[in-house]
């Protein structure tokens, strides 16, 4: 990822989410008609080959 930063400063998820027992989980959070960009995708990436808590989530309309 720092071999080429200009292209990934962008595309953290949107949170980060603690629990009680100190764990964290990395959350990307996507509406209805929104989806992941290239950047996203690859930290998306990156989180599953270092074994980083990690999700997207969607969310809609009620």
């Amino acid at each position: 990822m720092l071999s080429d930063i200009t292209q990934n400063r962008n595309g953290l998820p949107d949170l980060i989410c603690f629990t009680p027992s100190g764990h964290y989980e990395l959350v990307e959070v996507k509406g209805p008609g929104d989806r992941l960009q290239k950047n996203q995708e690859r930290w998306l990436a990156f989180f599953a080959e270092e074994a980083i808590p990690h999700r997207v989530i969607h969310v809609e309309w009620h």
